[in-house]
């Protein structure tokens, strides 16, 4: 099978031209790719952090008020 514009290609001796142009592409596209990936990450961090801190600070408060406030209501808060 012959890829539309090989053969040109081919007939003007451009093939390690391409082949760069190709490798340059290609690691503009994976230092992109790995940008979005790390600030995906940091922002997982950042967020499952915030999670926990929430988390510990309302479980301290249900077990502070556990004998003034109902158990159905501190129940409802975790």
């Amino acid at each position: 099978m012959v890829l539309n514009g090989l053969v040109t290609i081919r007939a003007y001796k451009k093939i390690d031209y391409f082949n760069v142009n190709c490798m340059v592409e290609n690691e503009k596209s994976a230092n992109v790719t790995f940008t979005y990936m790390l600030a995906n990450r940091w922002i997982g961090v950042r967020f499952d952090g915030a999670v926990v801190i929430i988390t510990g600070i309302a479980a301290v408060f249900c077990m502070a008020f556990r004998g003034s406030i109902d158990a159905n209501l501190l129940t409802f808060s975790l």
